[in-house]
């Protein structure tokens, strides 16, 4: 998907011819296992450097989602990214970001930039994606490795799954690691009718790119890509789940239906500097972590603060005289007040 020079793509097409064990060097290769899509499927597309994008033409072209190009390495950022990341939402385009992965950098520092750089995720926003295309001068078990550390460091931070863009030749070249199975993929598989997929690794697919060519709105050809599965699964898969929290201490709460981004919506280009790091403290952690989100009133993590006790209860319960004094006996309000005496007992008495 990153749009490569000539001299490179040369050398590699001339290294390939040369190796023909490089399956065995890198790898045990698992069956490739084609799977035609269900039933019904969307049409998509995914950019990167394909110039400025008029987002309500690609819509009304019938393309339903896009994959948007965010990042690439520790520090790498693509220029238009802003533009369409905001642009794609207001046209009413589902949209997700994937980063280029590239296995010698750091993966927490790689992946800490990719979340920076989107920023919080909206209802109805895709999970974010790792395109991983290459082993970067590194062995299949370092990039399968430095991959998983990517992923898991996302996930926690955005408490959602990580999209998985790879083929199937090199899933199966790194050996077809366990660490990478299962995951939300997007298969790259271009030119059939229905795709070849790593297997047992994978038993079905959610995305295909599966050619490329000329889309409305678009400047000279763009990959395609279908979802195996229907507009309502598609926002269903871009519902955050319910302990996803927060991204960053001024993010706010992921809120579905949120409405269109504001005009400013923060992106970064490669001359503005240094992207802002992740403030661990506040950042959203996946289930296997405990949240961090205590306030200062001494509440649980994640528990809104109830407000101050009633005056004179010193954060016990005066509810008794209330009813009394009020000559309120009705069984059914009497137990909804034992409730509130509760509550604020919990909340206040400890």
């Amino acid at each position: 998907m990153r749009v490569r020079t000539t001299w490179f793509v040369a050398a590699a097409a001339g290294l390939a011819a040369c190796t023909p064990q490089r399956d065995a060097d890198m790898g045990t290769a698992e069956e490739a296992l084609t799977v035609c899509p269900a039933g019904t499927t969307l049409e998509g597309i995914d950019v990167t450097t394909q110039g400025t994008v008029d987002w309500a033409q690609v819509h009304g072209a019938g393309i339903e989602f896009a994959f948007i190009g965010a990042t690439e390495g520790e520090t790498g950022v693509y220029n238009q990214f802003a533009a369409n990341w905001t642009g794609a939402l207001n046209a009413g385009v589902t949209r997700g970001a994937f980063h280029y992965f590239l296995a010698s950098l750091d993966p927490v520092v790689q992946a800490d930039h990719f979340v920076n750089t989107v920023g919080v995720l909206r209802g109805g926003d895709l999970p974010m994606a790792i395109d991983l295309e290459e082993t970067d001068g590194q062995t299949a078990a370092v990039t399968a490795s430095k991959a998983a550390t990517f992923i898991q460091r996302v996930s926690s931070v955005t408490g959602r799954p990580v999209i998985l863009y790879v083929s199937s030749s090199f899933f199966s070249s790194l050996g077809s690691p366990s660490s990478l199975s299962s995951r939300i993929l997007w298969i790259n598989h271009k030119g059939v009718t229905c795709p070849d997929i790593p297997s047992p690794s994978f038993s079905d697919w959610a995305f295909w790119q599966y050619g490329n060519s000329a889309v409305a709105g678009v400047s000279g050809s763009v990959s395609r890509d279908k979802f195996n599965g229907s507009l309502a699964d598609l926002r269903a898969l871009g519902q955050p789940s319910a302990d996803a929290g927060l991204v960053s201490p001024d993010a706010g709460a992921y809120l579905p239906d949120a409405g269109p981004a504001p005009s400013d919506a923060a992106a970064v280009s490669p001359d503005a500097g240094t992207v802002p790091a992740v403030d661990a403290s506040a950042a959203v952690v996946g289930p296997d972590a405990s949240a961090k989100l205590a306030t200062d009133s001494g509440t649980n993590a994640g528990e809104p603060d109830a407000g101050a006790a009633p005056p004179g209860s010193s954060g016990g319960c005066a509810c008794s005289a209330g009813v009394n004094g009020a000559g309120l006996a009705a069984p059914a309000l009497i137990s909804m007040l034992l409730v509130l005496c509760w509550l604020s007992r919990r909340t206040h008495g400890r």
